[in-house]
């Protein structure tokens, strides 16, 4: 969670020097990927193991498109090279924590 906190508060700091035009359509899409990453990794914090995995894959996915969009911004000058990078590191990090999570999950043997 600390992850996706920090990347939301770097995503912050980007936002105002987002065109408007970018900031209400393309920002706004990335900053609902980014919330709707912190909202699945906190539900699966409180549900029971065999339930977590669901919640963890859409976090996965939402991560996965969040890098898409996230491109296509850099793509068309809307955020900058260096803001790309360091967006694009937490980001990556997050992943990898995400996949090691599910797959932890998936590799736990079920309670007999």
């Amino acid at each position: 969670m600390q992850k996706t906190k920090a990347l939301y508060k770097l995503w912050l700091l980007t936002v105002p020097h987002i065109s408007k035009s970018s900031r209400y359509t393309l920002g706004a899409k990335i900053d609902r990927l980014i919330i709707d990453i912190i909202e699945q990794s906190q539900i699966s914090l409180y549900l029971p193991k065999d339930k977590k995995s669901d919640h963890i894959s859409i976090a996965i996915t939402k991560n996965d498109l969040l890098k898409t969009f996230l491109a296509i911004a850099w793509e068309n000058n809307v955020i900058s090279a260096g803001q790309y990078e360091h967006l694009s590191i937490s980001i990556l990090e997050i992943g990898r924590i995400l996949g090691g999570w599910q797959k932890g999950l998936l590799n736990k043997t079920p309670e007999k």
